[in-house]
């Protein structure tokens, strides 16, 4: 899910949630955030890409998960804004929204890719903010905008 608020200068502000599900910690981690259009050529179809600004740099890590689940405070979560206008890429076609998210164990160093699509707007763009801590729960609001 994909959760969106208003700004003060007429924009949205975009936000998707990251959570760690690991008791170790998710070193050297790079996230892309990517419009993806399908075009016909006279060969076949090809993918446009276009990658998307986010509001913040990659984060250097993610906590794991901690025993202590009940803590608000135990963030294994990460959330990556930005303030491209995602209702307007939706809205040309076959498109749709890649998260991808590269990250290693902090102890193995093993790496991993992690994707994630978004193809529908209407039920994957929701108006509204994350919960505190790990859930992936939106408390939505009003927009005014429906």
């Amino acid at each position: 899910m994909i959760a969106y608020e208003n700004t003060s200068d007429g924009g949205r502000q975009y936000t998707v949630e990251l959570v760690n599900s690991s008791r170790n910690a998710a070193v050297d981690v790079r996230v892309e955030l990517v419009a993806v259009q399908a075009q016909s050529t006279q060969g076949g179809q090809v993918m446009n890409r276009t990658y998307l600004d986010l509001a913040e740099p990659n984060p250097l890590l993610i906590q794991g998960r901690k025993r202590n689940k009940s803590s608000p405070w135990n963030l294994s979560a990460y959330r990556i804004r930005t303030s491209a206008p995602l209702h307007e890429l939706f809205g040309r076609g076959d498109e749709h929204i890649r998260v991808r998210v590269h990250a290693k164990h902090e102890i193995s160093g093993i790496g991993r890719t992690f994707e994630r699509y978004y193809h529908h707007p209407e039920s994957e763009l929701t108006s509204g903010r994350f919960t505190r801590g790990n859930s992936i729960e939106v408390v939505p609001h009003d927009t005014g905008d429906s």
